[in-house]
């Protein structure tokens, strides 16, 4: 699917992109998104079957709004935080 919207170096990226998703999944218990964007990207690209659909009681995935609730679900689980750090980081730098 990702060959009939991307091409060339955007479409290599977008592959390995998905690679390593399909890897973080695979060893964290909960993927937190951080830019809300990139949330509706990942649900894209398992809509499309580029990227495996997660089990939810296996893996969680989820944009960074979940850090406004009780987050005590999180406990003992092993988190990945995924952000698309562009200027400063700040936004990651607040959440942790």
């Amino acid at each position: 699917m990702i060959e009939k919207f991307f091409s060339g170096e955007l479409k290599v990226q977008i592959m390995k992109y998905c690679k390593k998703l399909e890897n973080i999944k695979s060893e964290y218990d909960v993927l937190i998104f951080m830019a809300r964007k990139s949330i509706c990207f990942y649900d894209a690209l398992v809509l499309n079957g580029e990227v495996s659909k997660t089990n939810s009681e296996t893996v969680i995935t989820t944009s960074s709004r979940i850090l406004n609730y009780d987050c005590k679900f999180l406990k003992e689980k092993k988190i990945a935080v995924l952000d698309d750090i562009v200027i400063k980081g700040n936004t990651l730098n607040e959440t942790i």
